[in-house]
């Protein structure tokens, strides 16, 4: 059987120039770029700045109290777990040796995966900026309390990546001498410590993992944002000006999405700083706020338009996901709130941050295990990649379930004890789509 030829390679979603990439490397140097769209979110809350002394028993009466609880969206999660198995599929046709063999069976399918997948994570972005904006406080908060949210956001995320990462390694080392076709770079110690704290990109170790460059937008958002509300806090404070910190902030954030709609997303080398991707994070963050009545449709309305016109000057396709998503959050807010969706999209909600975090490394050993099975056959490859998808689920939910929710309650009963001064919010790709709801999460 002749092979079947794959589509051109496309446009990378983050190159502006109209450059393309290699379509099919499989050498280090792709692991950290072909894949890269656009990424994600953080939180901050905190209390006022005349309480900030007694900020942690403030936040741990809020946090018990159920009345502060907000409503979960079935279809933010469904939306957020079908994303999540996009990405893991995309990574196969991506890294994957015998995704070549794949695609003689199943270019159809493969194609564009390897294509448009990348653009899915455009979704994790606006519902990052969209859970946020529920969960920004309506009154000021101080430095104190600005940092304690950062803390708090770092340790909710490290807990189960510090895992996937040390899985990874193992898998490395496991792997690495026998494997044909390595899916993994070989980990050094200062490139494991510059992960801890997610800064390998700045720092140029590059990535281990395919999309943990992810969760480095990730935090450089949570010190961002914590940080702003913190200077308006001040500044509001200080001017004695009547306005709420909840309505000054979206138009600050309005203003800086645009300049990185305009501009700043407009050059690729800009790619490692949250400034390249604020456009479609305050997008998110205009919608959930005009949602709490902070500010008005026709604010968000004003953006949207500002927002679409940057495509006039430099088109990229990853801003009309971000804006369809964007129309899909205002659903699932008024006509698809009530919608009674499967149980099984609602648990890929759940997951769909451990399986971010560890599919790559299962996907891996799963396919070097049964790489003398295929034994060139495109059948047997197409089959091997499921199998590698399904045991990705597998060890997600585990992650999930024995890592994940264990450290969330950690993380929740020392915030109730006042040794952490901040509750921290959902976000994209974490957690369930409400506020304020480490104790909703179904086990």
């Amino acid at each position: 059987m002749s092979p079947i030829t794959k589509p051109a390679p496309l446009i990378h979603p983050e190159t502006s120039t109209g450059q393309t990439v290699a379509y099919k490397l499989k050498n280090d140097q792709t692991l950290d770029r072909l894949s890269k769209p656009d990424a994600l979110q953080s939180a901050t809350t905190g209390g006022s700045d005349r309480q900030e002394k007694s900020t942690s028993a403030v936040f741990a009466k809020a946090e018990a109290a159920p009345s502060i609880r907000r409503p979960r969206y079935a279809a933010i999660d469904a939306m957020r777990g079908i994303a999540a198995c996009i990405i893991v599929a995309h990574h196969l046709t991506l890294y994957a040796p015998q995704s070549a063999l794949a695609d003689e069976l199943a270019s159809s399918i493969t194609g564009p995966l390897f294509s448009y997948g990348a653009y899915v994570v455009q979704i994790f972005l606006v519902i990052g900026g969209f859970t946020l904006a529920l969960n920004m406080p309506d009154v000021a908060i101080g430095w104190k309390s600005a940092m304690d949210s950062v803390i708090n956001r770092y340790l909710r995320l490290s807990i189960p990546y510090v895992v996937a990462l040390g899985l990874l390694i193992c898998a490395w080392w496991a792997m690495g001498s026998t494997m044909k076709h390595p899916l993994l770079d070989s980990p050094s110690f200062g490139q494991f410590l510059a992960h801890l704290f997610y800064l390998q990109d700045i720092l140029g170790y590059g990535n281990l993992s395919a999309g943990t460059w992810y969760l480095c937008i990730d935090i450089q958002y949570a010190v961002f944002c914590s940080l702003l509300w913190a200077v308006l806090s001040n500044c509001i404070k200080r001017l004695k000006l009547t306005v709420k910190v909840s309505e000054a902030g979206p138009y600050v954030l309005l203003l800086l999405g645009l300049a990185s709609a305009w501009s700043w997303n407009r050059e690729p080398s800009n790619d490692h700083f949250v400034h390249y991707f604020l456009g479609t994070l305050v997008l998110g963050s205009l919608v959930g706020s005009s949602t709490q009545g902070h500010i008005s449709k026709l604010v968000v309305a004003t953006y949207s338009i500002l927002f679409l016109a940057s495509l006039s000057i430099d088109f990229r396709p990853r801003l009309l996901v971000a804006a369809a998503t964007a129309c899909y959050l205002y659903l699932s807010v008024g006509a698809l709130k009530q919608a009674q969706l499967p149980r099984f999209l609602l648990w890929l909600g759940k997951i769909s941050y451990c399986l971010f975090l560890i599919h790559y490394s299962i996907s891996a050993a799963t396919l070097n295990l049964l790489d003398t099975w295929i034994n060139g056959s495109p059948t047997r490859a197409c089959l091997a990649m499921l199998v590698a998808f399904t045991t990705s689920l597998f060890g997600a939910w585990l992650l999930h379930r024995y890592i994940e929710m264990p450290g969330q309650k950690w993380v929740k009963n020392n915030l109730h004890r006042g040794r952490l001064s901040s509750p921290d919010p959902d976000d994209g790709i974490i957690q369930s789509t409400s506020a304020r709801s480490y104790v909703t999460l179904p086990t």
